[in-house]
């Protein structure tokens, strides 16, 4: 899963290959009846968010307080997706070692973001 993540032509294509099970789930379950209610960005972007709330709730539960920062990074997530997918941004396949700078870029600035806007 990690190479095939790692080394994604874009960094939706990374989030598909990460957990395919959890994709898949969120595909059917989330995206899709979203996608007939709502345009396919905004779908898209809820359904980064919605899991983000179930990343949440585990660590809430773990924590035994509320936790609030894996919704508001899985925010970020999708908005990099919905910007990625409307400049058409893909890798190309010789660029291996800058596909896994790019997604880990992507990950830390949206963790950094979603810190600073969450003491």
């Amino acid at each position: 899963m990690l190479a095939n993540s790692f080394m994604a032509d874009s960094f939706a294509r990374f989030w598909q290959n990460w957990n395919p099970l959890f994709s898949y789930f969120l595909l059917y379950y989330c995206y899709k009846p979203l996608k007939k209610y709502l345009p396919k960005a905004l779908a898209s972007w809820t359904t980064f968010i919605l899991s983000g709330a179930i990343h949440d709730l585990a660590a809430s539960l773990m924590l035994g307080r509320p936790y609030f920062l894996f919704s508001l990074t899985f925010s970020f997530f999708g908005l990099f997706v919905i910007i990625e997918n409307a400049l058409k941004i893909r890798l190309p396949s010789k660029f291996g070692f800058l596909k896994v700078a790019y997604h880990i870029s992507l990950i830390l600035i949206s963790y950094l973001m979603a810190s600073f806007l969450i003491p």
